[in-house]
């Protein structure tokens, strides 16, 4: 058998077509005209098609379910089944690449599929102010260097991916215009030789918008030395760290999703360092007396969100606390007894709401906590809706 057939066995392709363009758009537009005629449409002429294209990928999400489409996508297991070869077409293989079946496998089935990957998205990521990373996991490590396709990004969402700490860094510092970055449960991996490297991630100083949820660092060689495995194992965990927030100002940042569920030493110089923040969320089991000391401290804070974790903490007594003057908005997400106390004792120094809402079980702890609103005189009017499950949302105005 000859090379060709050879790389056709294991699905060698460089130059197969990945039709991103169509399976990535994620606008609005096709509440109105399907994917597929808009694509036609756009096709008729060069200049139908550049009015359509900032409109058709001004927002663009890569999610498994695209990625499985793709016949030359190299977590799909057939596309390096070696078993199919004969003897010797495997030693001829392997030979190629120094009987190395794993850089085999990087050069023959990961890096085809990312360099048409960045060659297809290079036509389109002008026009891409928005792109999302969803679910990706261990394809996101290898995948995440297309990012700097989209230069004119001001918005990236990742959610459960696995990234490269450093490789990150290096697409941040070319994102020039991003404001928005949402980073919600991210393992960041670095190798074992990089491992006394300081642990940080670089965030553009034009972010004016920060989610960060769920961030874990985890030191391994897995992906450079045992690339299959990583690759195919997709349930596969790791020993790894909480990654703290960096501690930098960003003089431009106005809000903050923090998704931690313990106190941190980090969270609270963070604030201290970025006390013009008007926005914040964060887990109701963290605010302890430190955050609420920081929290009366930031003279911009006018909105609050805080989300149950679903279980009961240490909880304390607020015997005294400065008024939040500024805050305006309060937004509570919340179900447990611990929950409610704090909340309660909270929610009496803040004077100065224009609007309050809740979300949680229509019971008990919820009426109690209606009347003490109430009691507080600090709005005019409300409005409640409940849903099947016995849930209910109330917004308190003035």
């Amino acid at each position: 058998m000859n090379s060709n057939s050879i790389d056709d066995d294991i699905n060698i392709n460089r130059n197969a077509s990945i039709d991103w363009e169509l399976i990535l758009i994620d606008s609005p537009i096709f509440q109105y005209i399907s994917k597929y005629e808009l694509l036609d449409l756009s096709f008729i002429s060069k200049r139908i098609r550049l009015k359509v294209s900032p409109y058709l990928f001004s927002k663009l999400r890569i999610k498994p379910k695209v990625l499985y489409t793709q016949p030359n996508f190299f977590q799909h297991r057939n596309n390096f089944d070696l078993d199919r070869l004969t003897y010797w077409e495997r030693f001829i293989l392997l030979g190629t690449y120094f009987f190395d079946k794993n850089l085999a496998f990087r050069e023959t089935q990961i890096d085809p599929f990312i360099n048409q990957s960045a060659t297809t998205l290079s036509k389109i990521g002008q026009y891409c102010n928005v792109l999302i990373f969803d679910q990706l996991k261990k394809a996101s490590y290898f995948l995440i260097p297309i990012t700097v396709e989209f230069l004119n990004l001001t918005e990236l969402f990742i959610f459960k991916c696995e990234l490269p700490l450093y490789k990150f860094n290096i697409i941040l510092s070319k994102l020039v215009k991003l404001e928005i970055l949402h980073l919600d449960t991210i393992y960041f991996i670095k190798s074992i030789e990089d491992s006394e490297l300081k642990n940080d991630i670089n965030f553009p100083q034009n972010l004016e918008v920060l989610s960060y949820e769920y961030i874990y660092l985890v030191v391994t060689d897995l992906p450079q030395f045992h690339t299959i495995e990583f690759a195919y194992n997709l349930m596969g965990t790791y020993e790894s760290i909480v990654l703290e927030l960096p501690l930098k100002s960003f003089p431009k940042l106005k809000v903050l999703n923090y998704g931690k569920a313990e106190e941190s030493l980090s969270l609270i110089k963070f604030l201290d360092i970025n006390p013009q923040l008007k926005a914040l969320c964060l887990n109701v089991a963290i605010l302890r007396p430190a955050i609420l000391s920081i929290l009366t401290s930031m003279p911009n804070l006018e909105g609050l969100k805080i989300e149950t974790n679903g279980t009961s903490f240490e909880e304390f007594e607020i015997h005294s606390l400065s008024n939040l003057q500024k805050l305006q908005v309060l937004n509570l997400n919340i179900i447990t007894g611990s929950d409610f106390r704090l909340i309660t004792q909270f929610i009496k120094f803040t004077p100065n709401l224009t609007r309050l809402t809740i979300e949680t079980s229509a019971n008990a702890q919820f009426e109690s906590f209606d009347k003490m609103v109430e009691s507080l005189k600090y709005f005019n009017n409300s409005t409640a809706t409940k849903s099947k499950l016995n849930f209910i949302t109330k917004t308190y105005l003035k």
